[in-house]
């Protein structure tokens, strides 16, 4: 559970300072092996970032958090694997349209 220090990013126009530990990079890195994204892999991920949130904002509704990190979860997945260093926005476009993940629907 070694902490890593906050995480800042900006999700939906909002910047979040994310309490990321060591286990859920582990998590997100295996589910995400080298920009292959599935079905499965991505509820883990969605798992991560919610359990991530809940961490960083105790005082936030879980249901908000959930519903939110749901919603904007392709947003969560590039802003993240950015700020970690893993990979750039073009290659990430690349592996959501490999996917067929509509990028467009996180502006909804």
């Amino acid at each position: 559970n070694l902490y890593l220090g906050k995480t800042e990013m900006t999700v939906d126009g909002q910047k979040l300072e994310l309490d990321v530990r060591l286990k859920d990079m582990k998590k997100i890195m295996t589910a995400s092996k080298g920009n292959e994204i599935s079905e499965e892999s991505i509820e883990t991920i969605a798992n991560t970032f919610k359990e991530v949130m809940k961490r960083s904002y105790p005082s936030e509704p879980a249901e908000e958090i959930d519903a939110f990190v749901e919603k904007k979860l392709t947003e969560f997945i590039t802003e993240f694997s950015i700020a970690m260093g893993w990979t750039t926005r073009e290659e990430l476009r690349a592996s959501f349209r490999e996917a067929g993940i509509d990028e467009s629907r996180k502006k909804a």
